[in-house]
């Protein structure tokens, strides 16, 4: 089994939504870390709302190497919180 971590928490808690349970610490650093992802090549002031599903999809196709991500994590914490509810 994987060392606890941020990611077994959010495999944990990926079917439940915000409604179904309080908002906890864990949940505030997934949003924290997630708000350090690079999104400069998606996103900008002008850009439509999407959903964190639609940015992930076109995060994943962007093939961002290592040199360009914040930390190797990036792309996984973004899908990781994509697929939950």
């Amino acid at each position: 089994m994987e060392k606890d971590s941020i990611f077994t928490y959010l495999t944990w808690r990926k079917d439940l939504t915000m409604r179904q349970d309080a908002f906890r610490n864990l949940d505030a650093l997934a949003f924290c870390c997630l708000s350090y992802v690079r999104f400069d090549a998606l996103l900008n002031e002008t850009s439509a709302p999407l959903s964190l599903r639609q940015v992930n999809e076109a995060y994943q196709k962007l093939h961002i190497d290592l040199q360009q991500a914040r930390v190797e994590n990036d792309k996984r914490i973004l899908s990781e919180m994509a697929e939950s509810r």
